[in-house]
């Protein structure tokens, strides 16, 4: 287990969710590399593990949805018992943290937000994600949209930022506990 340093919360798992193109990869791959125990892991991979996946925004794609995020959790939880900070990075809305929270206890999330047009850019030049079109993309983005109002706290805006001024906001608001969960507010 990482030693505590004065401030910095106690938990050893970062959720950080959004949609396609809003930055998340590359806001965990960074956090992770930064971190002597950090490990990224990243949930489209678990995704890409089922031969035939069903489009996960769809609603017929809730039962597969929910064996991805139990099986990626299990995956963090012995990450955690060797010892590691998790950085676990997903299109992981708010509507799936209470099957993370049974799992894991206590975390910190943080929930990514671009503009559509600026996801769909970024989904768009990316090759390592052909499943995020923009009708996918678009589909996400407008069920995430629901939700920011509500989960104002843990959201970050990553409009014309750069992946490290993304980071150092996360860090600051890290150390006050503002994206802790369970959480108080």
């Amino acid at each position: 287990m990482r030693d505590s340093v004065p401030g910095e919360p106690m938990t050893n798992v970062v959720v950080v969710g959004g949609v396609p193109g809003s930055g998340k990869t590359s806001l965990a791959r960074l956090l992770a590399s930064e971190d002597p125990q950090g490990v990224h892991l990243e949930m489209d991979g678990f995704f890409r593990a089922l031969a035939h996946r069903r489009d996960p925004s769809l609603p017929e794609a809730d039962t597969q949805n929910r064996t991805v995020v139990r099986a990626c959790l299990a995956a963090v939880t012995e990450y955690t018992a060797g010892g590691y900070t998790v950085y676990l990075d997903g299109v992981i809305g708010p509507w799936l943290l209470p099957a993370i929270t049974a799992a894991v206890p206590t975390f910190q999330y943080v929930l990514l937000h671009a503009p559509l047009a600026t996801a769909l850019a970024r989904a768009r030049e990316r090759a390592t994600q052909p499943s995020a079109t923009p009708e996918v993309v678009t589909r996400m983005h407008a069920q995430f949209e629901v939700v920011l109002d509500v989960h104002r706290r843990h959201v970050i805006e990553t409009e014309g930022r750069t992946v490290r001024e993304v980071a150092d906001e996360f860090l600051v608001r890290r150390a006050g506990g503002t994206h802790d969960l369970p959480g108080k507010g």
